[in-house]
C-alpha cells in the first residue's frame, strides 16, 4: 500500500491515541503523539491543501492545548500561532466557510499568550477578534454580538494586568453598553454577563462605576422583567 493511501488513516488514529493519552493525564505522551499527527497532516496538506489544510489547522489547535496541559506554555503559543496562520490561509480561500471558526483559533492563541504571561502580545489578539465579531454580527447578531462583548471583556482584563487601568475601564464600559442592549433583546438568560462586568469593575477598583451600573441595570430590569427576577439579580451583588 502506498503512503498517500494509508497516511490519512494513520494520522487520524494517531490523533485518537493522543486524545486517549491526554484524557489519561499523560500530557507529555499526548504531545508526542499529536506532534506526529501534525507532521502527517502537514505532509498531506502539502499534497492536497483543499482537503487536508483544515485538518492541519485542527491538529495545531489540539497540540497547543496539550502543550498547555503539559505546562509548556511557550511552545503552546507557537502551536497556537501556527493554528491561526493556517486558519487565515483557509479564510483567504473561503471567507464565508472558515471566518467564523477563525475566532476559535484566535481565542485559543490569546489564552496561550496569557498563560505564558505574554500580556503585551495577548492584548493585541482581542483587537483582531473584536473586528472579526463586529463583521460577523452584522448578519448573525444574536450569535456574535455577545462574543463581541466577551472579546472586549478579555481585552479589558489583559489591559488591567498590564497596569493600564483607565484603558481597561473604558473598554469595560463599552462591554456593559453591549450587554445591557443584549439583555433587552434576549432577556433573563443573559443577565449573568452583567454580573461579570460588575465583578470586573470591582477588580478594576471602580466602585463608583459599579454602583452606577447596578442602578441603571436595576431600572432596566424593572422595565422588562418580573419583580422576582430583578430581586434575584440585584441581591446577587451581596
Amino acid at each position: 500500500m502506498d503512503r498517500p493511501t494509508y497516511l490519512p488513516g494513520l494520522a487520524s488514529y494517531t490523533e485518537s491515541l493522543a486524545s486517549c493519552l491526554s484524557e489519561s493525564g499523560r500530557y507529555n505522551d499526548a504531545v508526542e503523539a499529536e506532534e506526529r499527527a501534525v507532521r502527517m497532516y502537514r505532509e498531506l496538506a502539502d499534497g492536497d491543501p483543499r482537503i487536508y489544510l483544515h485538518h492541519l489547522d485542527r491538529s495545531w489547535q489540539i497540540l497547543a492545548e496539550y502543550l498547555g496541559n503539559a505546562g509548556r506554555h511557550e511552545d503552546a503559543v507557537k502551536a497556537g500561532q501556527k493554528a491561526v496562520d493556517t486558519h487565515k490561509t483557509l479564510v483567504r480561500d473561503d471567507p464565508e466557510g472558515f471566518r467564523p471558526a477563525l475566532s476559535e483559533s484566535l481565542h485559543q492563541l490569546c489564552c496561550c499568550l496569557g498563560n505564558a504571561s505574554q500580556y503585551q502580545e495577548a492584548v493585541k489578539v482581542p483587537e483582531e477578534l473584536v473586528d472579526l465579531y463586529r463583521e460577523l454580527s452584522k448578519s448573525h447578531r444574536k450569535i456574535y454580538y455577545p462574543r463581541l462583548a466577551d472579546s472586549l471583556d478579555q481585552q479589558a482584563m489583559l489591559l488591567n494586568k498590564l497596569g493600564r487601568h483607565e484603558d481597561a475601564v473604558l473598554i469595560e464600559k463599552k462591554v456593559i453598553m453591549i450587554r445591557e442592549e443584549f439583555v433587552k433583546i434576549i432577556g433573563d438568560s443573559y443577565l449573568s454577563s452583567l454580573n461579570s462586568s460588575r465583578d470586573n469593575l470591582v477588580l478594576f477598583k471602580q466602585q463608583r462605576d459599579m454602583i452606577r451600573m447596578l442602578r441603571r441595570c436595576k431600572g432596566l430590569m424593572r422595565k422588562i422583567f418580573k419583580p422576582d427576577v430583578v430581586n434575584r439579580v440585584i441581591m446577587h451583588k451581596n
